[in-house]
């Protein structure tokens, strides 16, 4: 094993281009020691807020990620007009969106919004508001079931599909909470903060954005409603209480992350959703919106949360269906108006940018391709191809390390030996043709956008019951220009885009570069052997893990409750009281960061020449140095209101929990910055839980 690794060492230095000197001064190692340096705030103790000292300067940089994508994109269209007709609907889609005024335009789209009539019945209207993401009953989504096939799941509309359907942002309910995470931080002044006081502010304050919005649509509606304008104007009185009669019974944001974590769903046929729910026509919905389909009686649809799917057509049943169909249609022209009618926050150019992006997915991916010379692209996936390859025999030696049974031992490396790093190729990208085929769009934004809207549901929909692969993951679900791995728990394989971190790791010092890029990589393949995803694709036998696994839960929740949770938490000043949080929905969490980064921490060790940088290098070591620069991969911004969403609702943890678990499970990070004994990121080594090589005795809990 170790020879191997050794073998894999040499090719991986062969490959990369490095700077000869111990110390490198070009000028990307200058940009990236300057971007490191101004991400920190220096004078934070790294034993007491090392968060802060990674992430604390964050806020005086402008993140230009996307725009700088946005510009080398225009460039590139700018400079080939002779381009294939799928491209070319791309470039006129960002044109008339970004031509688009909302103030000059804002009468004319609120008439046709509030005009629209359909007089099909509840399944031809469902049919057209789940095509355009608007339905405020049950969504579509799909997953990847065991069988490693795409596979339809009916979800609650607050709820997000496991492989992303819909724009980012567009639904209601998504609007909304943007502008109540902006609104309620902005009305903190205290420096304790009570999680449990913030989160029902911002449940007040989701409640009464919904009527402010609602009662702004309602009265520009009013002026349409003139018998000078000849037109029909739809009606639309009751729409607000069944909102509230719909949200009632929704499931909430926490029963939602656990159905998530846990994959709690029931298969149900296309007929016993008739028996039950026989306002719709299933076969007729499932036909329409999943091309070439063809649904049976006995086919069969995941649902998550049956209960509210009972309590939905039983209100659903107190309506006739004249009445449901207006209301049906008036919050259709209710979305479109908070997204069309309305000004958005965003630059026009970003927002169009990131819209077409989203709806457009062949066509960006292989725009992006084009952007980096074929030769780079390659050099960069056999470089992290490589380094795939050492970060899984590291974890292959942990896992023969560990304190586990020998039989559990086997699985999982048997598992591990089944898992790779894919990524493909895009020169000629058949998808492009085949999503784009039929789409044409003219100087109206408010069509094209609803055209796109149907276009793209029905490209990702005609995925189901196909085998996921790869190229289909990459297309559809993993954005061209965003380098980090993807991984999905019940497939064997991570996918990433070596063309989106080829030109911008150039000439950077290879330890920083697989550091940053390790850290994600590294995170997905540690997932696939957290509490939850070891039990996908391996033998039923792995049940014989299941008292290590409950030995690591216990320990992870013990050092979390005793030295996160204990007292009052602190970060960027502030002070955090909890109160009700649920540590078993992060314990996978908890385990898969903690793994990965001890996954890099070796590998760097073992396989990379440490080069200084200009000015980092002066006022922090290379130990150090490896620290910070792994914690800052988790430097997203995070304010009070984030920070309690996170604990309270996601499947992800605040950042600076995140950092602080990695770190203070490292004896080599306080032995790095001399962390006394009783500082906040350095445990007690009694309490110390590097999975999977903890010290563990199979008869801990017999005592």
């Amino acid at each position: 094993m170790h020879s191997l690794l050794a073998i894999l060492s040499v090719l991986f230095i062969s490959l990369t281009e490095t700077c000869a000197a111990e110390f490198c001064d070009s000028t990307p190692c200058k940009h990236e020691s300057s971007r490191l340096l101004l991400t920190m705030k220096h004078n934070a103790d790294p034993c007491e807020e090392f968060h802060e000292l990674v992430c604390g300067g964050r806020s005086i940089l402008a993140d230009t990620t996307n725009l700088k994508h946005y510009q080398e994109v225009k460039q590139f269209l700018k400079k080939n007009s002779m381009l294939a007709a799928q491209l070319s609907s791309y470039k006129t889609f960002l044109e008339v969106c970004e031509n688009y005024n909302h103030e000059f335009e804002f009468k004319e789209n609120m008439l046709k919004l509030l005009t629209h009539k359909d007089d099909g019945d509840v399944t031809e209207l469902l049919i057209s508001l789940i095509l355009t993401q608007s339905s405020p009953l049950f969504d579509i989504g799909i997953d990847i079931d065991v069988n490693q096939n795409y596979q339809l799941q009916l979800i609650v509309p607050s709820a997000k599909s496991p492989l992303r359907t819909a724009l980012t942002g567009w639904t209601v309910e998504e609007i909304i909470r943007n502008a109540c995470t902006e609104y309620v931080q902005s009305t903190i002044t205290e420096t304790e903060i009570d999680i449990d006081g913030l989160y029902q502010a911002f449940a007040n304050c989701l409640r009464e954005t919904l009527e402010y919005h609602f009662a702004n649509f309602q009265k520009e509606a009013s002026y349409f409603k003139s018998p000078t304008l000849n037109v029909h104007i739809l009606n639309t009185d009751g729409l607000l209480e069944f909102l509230n009669s719909i949200q009632e019974i929704r499931p909430s944001p926490n029963e939602i992350r656990q159905n998530h974590l846990y994959k709690s769903i029931d298969p149900l046929s296309i007929n016993e959703l008739k028996r039950k729910y026989d306002l719709v026509d299933w076969k007729k919905l499932f036909d329409s919106v999943v091309p070439e389909g063809a649904f049976r009686g006995d086919d069969i649809v995941e649902m998550a949360f049956p209960k509210y799917f009972d309590d939905l057509f039983k209100l659903l049943r107190t309506y006739d269906k004249l009445t449901l169909r207006r209301l049906l249609q008036a919050y259709h022209a209710f979305q479109l108006y908070l997204n069309v009618a309305i000004p958005q926050s965003e630059k026009s150019d970003i927002f169009c940018f990131n819209i077409a992006n989203e709806l457009m997915p062949a066509v960006a991916t292989t725009i992006a391709y084009s952007l980096v010379p074929k030769t780079m692209t390659t050099l960069w996936n056999n470089k992290f191809k490589l380094m795939f390859e050492g970060l899984r025999l590291i974890f292959d030696r942990s896992i023969e390390e560990s304190k586990m049974d020998e039989v559990s031992k086997q699985l999982l490396r048997d598992k591990l030996k089944k898992i790779s790093l894919e990524s493909a190729t895009f020169e000629n990208n058949y998808e492009v043709e085949v999503t784009m085929k039929d789409v044409q769009f003219g100087s109206d934004f408010l069509k094209n956008l609803l055209d796109l809207l149907v276009q793209y549901r029905k490209s990702v929909l005609s995925l189901v019951g196909k085998q996921a692969t790869p190229t289909s993951i990459l297309t559809n679900f993993v954005s061209a220009f965003d380098g980090r791995p993807k991984g999905y728990q019940t497939i064997p394989f991570i996918v990433f885009h070596p063309s989106a971190l080829a030109k911008s790791l150039l000439d950077i010092p290879e330890y920083i570069v697989y550091t940053q890029i390790g850290m994600h990589l590294a995170k997905e393949l540690a997932r696939h052997f957290d509490g939850t995803g070891r039990k996908h694709f391996t033998s039923p036998d792995i049940s014989s893990s299941d008292q290590f696994y409950k030995y690591i839960a216990d320990q992870t929740n013990t050092f979390v409750t005793n030295f996160f949770l204990k007292d009052s938490y602190t970060f960027m000043g502030n002070t955090y009281s909890y109160q009700n949080i649920n540590i078993t929905l992060l314990l996978d969490e908890l385990i898969s960061d903690n793994a990965a980064f001890r996954l890099v921490h070796d590998y760097i060790k073992e396989n990379t020449n440490i080069q200084s940088i200009p000015w980092a290098s002066q006022s922090y070591n290379n130990d150090q140095l490896f620290f910070i620069i792994a914690a800052q991969q988790y430097c997203w911004e995070t304010t009070d209101v984030s920070f309690t969403l996170d604990i309270l609702e996601s499947r992800n943890l605040p950042s600076p929990l995140k950092i602080q678990n990695i770190v203070s499970n490292s004896e080599e990070f306080s032995e790095a910055f001399s962390c006394p004994e009783g500082s906040a990121m350095r445990l007690d080594s009694s309490v110390i839980t590097q999975f999977p090589r903890v010290e563990y005795y199979g008869d801990y809990n017999e005592e």
